[in-house]
């Protein structure tokens, strides 16, 4: 570049500005075309988390039939296990076409072809957490026959009725049951430390709903209703769509940013070298180098200047 002339170097200016806005205007372009897979694979990848990251809950009425599958596909040797005062108890293995039954006396225990856990005529005490070699697998609820069933969305207000026949119930004592064990809810005007459960007469109420309130509640030790407690899905497939949809403009914005910023320092830099290659010229060219008798006459500068004719003197 310390050849060129002025001319040269505003030309090479012009060329790099247009080829860093070629450049930005491609890397955008294809951007904008990566934009949908982007958008998909970081939705794929929200929803399976979603599905991965939870235990799946099975619900079933005592005396009935139910099926609990492994949270991931198994080919080989799979051992069923669940979860007793705290500590896990093999219950079922199957290996190949071999099935081995533990503590299971009355043979309720079997397998399915693609080595699910059948469970027939299911109480109460099956109640748990069951395990598919040694993974978490299935946390299974067991309710008894004609005990009613409740939904609620998360953040929302729900209402609990004791049943008939139960003893004194305008002073009642509210129970869920959680994993085998009964955690008490409300007594005698006493609530949990969140403070979102309440009872007037036969009623419990339990506001702004969380996934943990989930499970069957007990009014004096009877059995009350099984609540089903749900995500909004609404909302959560909203948040899903924003971040898809942010996190790539995020990046294009970020890239079109430094590709500007890298333009600009290019194009400050070649200003700069041009105006001093300029100047340099301009320096050159005031160079002044004197001769012997402080003229030349054959320079261009005198040549244009004629002899002015001899001036006659008049006396008088």
């Amino acid at each position: 570049e310390d050849t060129l002339t002025p001319r040269q170097l505003s030309s090479c200016s012009q060329l790099r500005q247009k080829l860093c806005s070629l450049f930005v205007c491609s890397v955008t372009s294809v951007c904008m075309k990566m934009r949908v897979n982007i958008c998909g694979c970081l939705l794929a990848f929200a929803l399976g988390c979603n599905v991965t990251a939870e235990i799946i809950h099975e619900v079933s009425e005592e005396k009935a039939s139910i099926s609990l599958r492994c949270p991931h596909s198994v080919e080989r040797k799979v051992t069923w296990s669940r979860e007793i005062n705290g500590s896990k108890v093999d219950i079922f293995t199957i290996d190949g076409d071999k099935e081995m039954r533990h503590n299971d006396p009355d043979r309720r225990y079997g397998s399915e072809a693609d080595k699910s856990l059948h469970i027939g005529r299911v109480t109460v005490s099956d109640t748990g957490r069951y395990f598919c070699n040694n993974e978490p697998a299935v946390e299974l609820t067991v309710i008894p026959s004609g005990t009613a069933t409740l939904t609620a969305v998360v953040r929302t207000n729900v209402n609990l009725t004791c049943p008939s026949g139960v003893d004194n119930p305008h002073v009642a004592t509210w129970t869920r049951e959680n994993r085998g064990t009964n955690i008490t809810v409300f007594c005698q005007n006493k609530t949990d430390g969140h403070a979102r459960y309440s009872a007037e007469e036969k009623t419990l109420t339990i506001t702004d709903v969380q996934p943990d309130d989930a499970g069957l509640y007990y009014c004096n030790g009877k059995a009350a209703a099984y609540l089903y407690v749900t995500k909004d899905e609404q909302s959560e497939k909203a948040a899903v769509l924003v971040i898809s949809i942010l996190l790539p403009l995020l990046f294009i914005i970020i890239i079109i940013l430094f590709l500007t910023w890298r333009c600009r320092i290019k194009r400050r830099e070649s200003d700069e070298r041009r105006v001093e290659v300029v100047y340099a010229e301009i320096t050159d060219g005031l160079v002044f180098e004197p001769i012997s008798d402080g003229s030349n006459q054959n320079d261009l500068t005198y040549s244009i200047i004629r002899d002015l004719p001899a001036l006659e003197t008049r006396l008088v």
